[in-house]
């Protein structure tokens, strides 16, 4: 039997691990559902960066937003409060990892309403120039939801 080349295209791409420039892997990225009136959604994952040298992320972006900010949730008198990051850092040997409370990916006005189980393409801008991008699993539920937030 002949598969047509995109399909076999396809199937590779979604067996094979999530990896791009420098050998950094993204482990688990996904994106917390929100009603469809939210003008904000808040994106994870973990990044592991094998190599030798660190690896410096200094933005993000998806056709499937208009705009995406790093940021990372702090505790300020009592309250959380999201600080804008303008890089992150992946340290040899080591991993990063974005989860509800701490660093995330702040993902501004979606161009639809995302439903569970959606995937949505993402590209990591990389200090050296380089680009990692993958796909999101939008899920519904989670913890620690940025609406409670505040920015400052």
């Amino acid at each position: 039997m002949k598969f047509p080349p995109a399909l076999v295209a396809a199937t590779l791409f979604f067996a094979m691990p999530l990896q791009a420039a420098e050998g950094l892997k993204v482990n688990d990225p996904w994106i917390q559902a929100a009603p469809p009136v939210s003008q904000t959604q808040a994106g994870y994952l973990t990044i592991e960066n094998p190599g030798a040298k660190e690896i410096t992320i200094v933005g993000a972006e998806s056709p499937g937003f208009a705009k995406i900010e790093m940021h990372e949730t702090m505790m300020h008198d009592g309250k959380s409060m999201m600080h804008p990051r303008d890089r992150l850092s992946v340290a040899p040997g080591g991993q990063l990892k974005l989860a509800p409370g701490g660093l995330h990916l702040m993902l501004i006005a979606p161009q639809k309403p995302l439903q569970p189980k959606e995937r949505v393409p993402v590209t990591l801008k990389l200090g050296d120039g380089g680009k990692l991008t993958f796909e999101a699993e939008v899920r519904a539920g989670g913890s620690g939801g940025h609406e409670q937030h505040m920015h400052h």
